[in-house]
């Protein structure tokens, strides 16, 4: 093949990536409130963030008045009462922290892999993660998963691309970016815990 031939297979090739990680997103985006909230954790996960917007407290959780629910950190029903109090109470409004954080961990996934292998594999990348089922399941679940992915992942991303940066001012930001998201998890899931295996 020639160079400009080469060119030519490279631009279609990240066109086509393109194009279906917005396929993904627009299908994501239009279905998020096209359904009730499915089991008992996305509407207690909602319940608690609208009774954020209705009560005015901000600072305890609560799924019934008076009652703290201190099963979880606020991170989450934080985001989620302010979307519902944005954009209402609905199922979408509900469900869209859960999409913005998708979003992020997006994002980090790009970042990282451009780094690693360059553009077209990393919008391969993020095309195979946007299109696993559980993934575009959980972008339009009330739940507290992608906000701590989105978090953890944050900081793994920040720590890794500031890594080998040559300005020291860009490399001392992506590591306080990386600590604040490792603050961020801790408000979203609380201390994460693991077996000693």
């Amino acid at each position: 093949m020639t160079p400009g031939r080469d060119s030519e297979v490279a631009l279609l090739a990240r066109r086509t990536l393109l194009g279906a990680l917005l396929v993904i997103a627009a299908l994501r985006v239009a279905t998020l409130g096209a359904y009730p909230l499915l089991d008992t954790s996305e509407a207690r996960y909602a319940e608690i963030g609208r009774r954020m917007v209705v009560t005015g407290d901000w600072t305890m959780p609560q799924l019934e008045a008076g009652h703290p629910y201190w099963g979880k950190p606020p991170l989450h029903f934080w985001g989620t009462a302010l979307s519902l109090r944005g954009f209402g109470f609905s199922e979408a409004a509900a469900r869209l922290p859960s999409l913005l954080g998708a979003l992020l961990v997006l994002f980090a996934t790009q970042r990282v892999a451009r780094r690693l292998r360059g553009a077209e594999v990393a919008w391969l990348a993020c095309l195979i993660l946007a299109s696993s089922g559980l993934f575009f399941v959980l972008a339009a679940q009330v739940a507290l998963d992608l906000t701590l992915t989105a978090c953890s992942g944050g900081a793994l991303a920040g720590f890794f691309l500031a890594h080998g940066q040559a300005d020291p001012r860009r490399a001392r930001l992506l590591h306080w970016l990386g600590f604040l998201a490792l603050g961020a998890g801790l408000l979203a899931k609380g201390p994460v815990e693991t077996d000693g295996s």
